[in-house]
């Protein structure tokens, strides 16, 4: 314990306890948000000091309206507040209120604690009360409750577990239920998406167990987002591991650098963190999830599939929305773009991609750049539909016409594909490419995509981006329908159910966002 300081003297308390340190003040009533909560920091390694070692109680304008813990552990520091532990108290009492801890690293959650404090904060006995409910997370940090999960392997098999996988759910033993949903990590590459990074994660990371993100960029912009969401979301602490490719723990790992090399990179680390048997989605930053990839999951499982091809609604800046973007640009790709592009070339259906996988030993990426999913170790695909998903749907269309029946739409997953987050065309170079018919095509590449060892160019062709003109369109290449999106499409007789949908209300500029 440390010996009070007067409440006047306004200085930061601080101070380091077993394996955590941590620095906070405690503000004035005037100071702290509109609820006139005062934030405090607990001891990290139990005991329950309130605000440091030096024990200081600040009233100044730069008192801090919540306590940050930094230790190693929030579960640590939630113990402390919980555990009623004696703190304070000579004197008169602040206005208190809950004690809420915001979380920069480790692992933990929100946790809440009343008290009072007195001129000094040193030998003291009063006591924690604890008292109320902890402020209510933001809705994009809170996943779904549904957590009926079922395991094929054995509990040995598994690294880490998922926090809710216990009992029969590990494989000890027990009736299993048939799951409605199964958990599901994200594997992500990325580059410089910093624009859409933060939207992408408070519209999708409801919807997985944890994501394991490779960054590429250049900056700190995205390693600086990611921080910012884990101490918004300190709930999600654990479930999000980030890495850069500039670390020599995977450097070592690239011998070359594709596309698939850096998946594979993902990967491994996913299985060392979470073993084998789980649902893997391949996500892109540009692309916001229509279902629920745990619901899905549960669906290819009971199916006894292996992998999932998902229809990818293209959505690109339609002319209606141009003096909207130039006028009153939102910060949100799904306000400023919501018109999508289907019916490929006018088969009935979207275009078609592999972004789910179930993970065995047998499934690895390779080095050289191939498709999305793993090369090797797929071998039942959801709906029979796999990277030969064109040409099976053609067959079938046929056969069903020698017969005299209509073809039966084949229902599947769905996500919004922004293919232009922002037009700028300066993020654009043109090259030219020989077309089929003998002659070249001009493609608008991407500057930032990485192109190596034979990596498709990612971009647009039939148009000209010279100018933002371009970007906005009626018709993109072979589609031939565009459609506004309101946030359903339980009309499509090609998406799966409403039942799968992911439960949230789409963030858009016109209609409601939701099904309702």
């Amino acid at each position: 314990d440390a010996p009070g300081a007067d409440e006047s003297g306004g200085t930061d308390g601080a101070g380091a306890s077993g394996s955590g340190s941590y620095s906070g003040n405690v503000g004035s009533e005037a100071e702290v948000d509109a609820m006139g909560k005062v934030g405090v920091t607990l001891d990290s390694a139990g005991g329950g000091n309130m605000g440091g070692a030096a024990g200081n109680l600040a009233t100044g304008t730069s008192a801090d309206a919540a306590g940050i813990l930094l230790g190693d552990s929030l579960a640590q520091g939630l113990a402390a507040a919980q555990a009623a532990a004696k703190v304070a108290g000579q004197g008169t009492e602040v206005p208190g209120g809950d004690a809420e801890l915001v979380g920069v690293g480790g692992s933990g959650e929100r946790g809440g604690g009343h008290g009072g404090a007195g001129s000094g904060l040193g030998h003291g006995q009063g006591v924690v009360e604890e008292e109320g409910e902890p402020a209510p997370l933001p809705e994009y940090c809170v996943v779904p409750t549904e957590k009926t999960v079922e395991k094929e392997e054995e509990a040995a098999e598994v690294v880490s577990a998922l926090p809710w996988e216990t009992g029969s759910a590990m494989g000890s033993g027990g009736e299993k239920k048939k799951p409605t949903v199964l958990p599901v990590i994200g594997l992500m590459i990325t580059k410089e998406d910093h624009s859409v990074m933060r939207e992408w994660l408070n519209s999708n990371m409801q919807f997985l167990d944890a994501l394991v993100l490779l960054d590429g960029s250049d900056g700190p912009e995205t390693a600086d987002i990611m921080r910012e969401y884990m101490a918004d979301c300190p709930n999600r602490i654990n479930d999000i591991h980030y890495m850069h490719e500039t670390n020599p723990e995977v450097a070592k790992d690239l011998p070359i650098k594709t596309d698939q090399s850096l998946r594979k990179v993902v990967h491994e680390k996913i299985r060392q963190l979470y073993g084998h048997g789980r649902w893997i989605l391949v996500a892109h930053t540009d692309e916001f999830l229509y279902h629920d990839p745990r619901k899905v999951a549960a669906l290819a499982q009971a199916a006894d599939t292996d992998h999932v091809f998902w229809y990818a609604l293209h959505v690109l800046p339609h002319p209606s929305e141009r003096g909207r973007y130039e006028t009153n640009r939102s910060p949100l790709v799904q306000q400023r773009f919501q018109y999508f592009h289907h019916d490929f070339q006018q088969r009935g259906h979207p275009w078609m991609e592999g972004r789910m996988f179930h993970d065995n030993p047998r499934v690895r990426y390779q080095n050289e750049h191939g498709p999305t999913l793993p090369k090797h170790g797929l071998e039942r695909a959801y709906n029979g539909l796999g990277d030969d998903w064109l040409a099976t749907m053609q067959t079938r269309a046929e056969v069903a016409v020698r017969s005299g029946r209509q073809p039966i739409p084949v229902e599947s997953p769905v996500y919004l594909h922004y293919k232009i987050v922002d037009p700028a065309p300066d993020n654009y170079v043109a090259r030219t490419y020989p077309s089929r018919s003998g002659g070249t095509f001009t493609y608008w590449e991407h500057k930032d995509h990485f192109r190596g060892h034979g990596a498709n160019p990612v971009g647009l062709a039939g148009a000209d981006l010279a100018t933002l003109d371009g970007f906005f369109m009626v018709q993109f290449e072979d589609y031939a329908m565009t459609t506004l999106f309101d946030g359903c499409l339980n009309w499509l007789p090609w998406s799966l159910p409403n039942e799968h949908r992911a439960a949230k209300k789409w963030q858009l500029h016109i209609a409601s966002g939701t099904c309702e």
